[in-house]
């Protein structure tokens, strides 16, 4: 898909003898709406050094594995879709479903990000995700700043000096991927309607328990997210590694789900053996959610997610 900015990158690696890297004038950057305005839209990115209009395009680098400014054109560089993943971060995912991470400060390139909750460390910080600032340098202008190092980006990797910051611009285009993420699915328009005594007509959900995780996914007993900085992924991914093979190490699930007569003699089995006597559920999330959500039946799953 990337044949043209592949070449490119190559033709630019064998051209960087002194005095054969060409100039390419960076463009007037676009129109934007701010540090916000970028969310789910489709944008190639350039980069020049600080001081310098001589610009470049993030595109794959020649062995795929890595993202480089290498790119002399808008059009060969790669095209993100900027998955906002924070007010004013972003994650940057390519028409090939790989991500823009930092990594030993390099650009990286990645099929599939790790999580806090697949790596089972709260602590974990993902190098997918880009903070967008204003450029010290160029005010119509901006920078990123890796969210999980704080280093800069710059034209060649990344750097802890802010004054070598790279000064970037973000330009709309079209051919994006698909974010993997739920849909609304809904169709039809509301209407909304009151009475003359100002009475209105709708649902209401008055009490919900949108983040039970926190409450009880500790030891694994409640699994799923209703949001997740990476996305629906890493919020409802399958819970095999919590509730096992076919569900069986859910017993508080296996005690509660249906809220119906509970065979204390096989519960009590569950215990010992620590696993349910026969299959309870089927364990995929995101995208197939085979057995779950189902808020009768399988009681410790989330059954709700913010949609950014």
């Amino acid at each position: 898909m990337y044949q043209g900015s592949r070449a490119t990158c190559l033709v630019l690696l064998a051209l960087l003898a002194p005095g054969c890297d060409p100039h390419v004038e960076r463009p007037p950057p676009p129109a934007h709406d701010g540090i916000h305005g970028f969310a789910s839209g489709c944008f190639a990115m350039d980069a020049t050094a600080p001081g310098s209009t001589n610009t470049r395009w993030l595109a794959p680098a020649s062995d795929g594995a890595a993202f480089a400014f290498c790119a002399t054109t808008v059009e060969a560089g790669a095209r993100f879709f900027m998955k906002a993943s924070d007010l004013g971060t972003y994650l940057f995912y390519d028409d090939d479903g790989q991500y823009l991470v930092a990594e030993d400060n390099q650009l990286a390139r990645q099929s599939e990000l790790s999580s806090d909750l697949l790596l089972l460390d709260d602590t974990y910080v993902s190098p997918a995700e880009w903070q967008l600032e204003v450029s010290t340098h160029d005010p119509d202008r901006f920078q990123l700043r890796n969210y999980q190092t704080g280093r800069y980006l710059t034209t060649t990797g990344t750097t802890e000096d802010l004054a070598e910051a790279a000064v970037i611009a973000l330009y709309p285009t079209t051919g994006c991927a698909a974010f993997p993420e739920l849909t609304v699915d809904a169709d039809g328009a509301v209407v909304p309607r009151r009475w003359d005594d100002g009475a209105v007509y709708g649902f209401v959900d008055a009490h919900s328990h949108m983040f039970t995780n926190f409450g009880f996914g500790g030891g694994g007993i409640f699994h799923g997210a209703p949001f997740h900085r990476l996305g629906v992924e890493h919020a409802l991914p399958s819970c095999e590694r919590f509730h096992g093979d076919e569900g069986r190490s859910d017993l508080v699930g296996y005690a509660f789900s249906g809220l119906g007569e509970l065979d204390t003699t096989a519960m009590l089995t569950a215990l010992v053996s620590g696993m349910t006597p026969t299959f309870d559920h089927h364990p995929e999330g995101y995208p197939a959610f085979t057995d779950w959500p189902n808020s009768w039946k399988r009681a410790t799953h989330q059954t709700q997610y913010y949609l950014s």
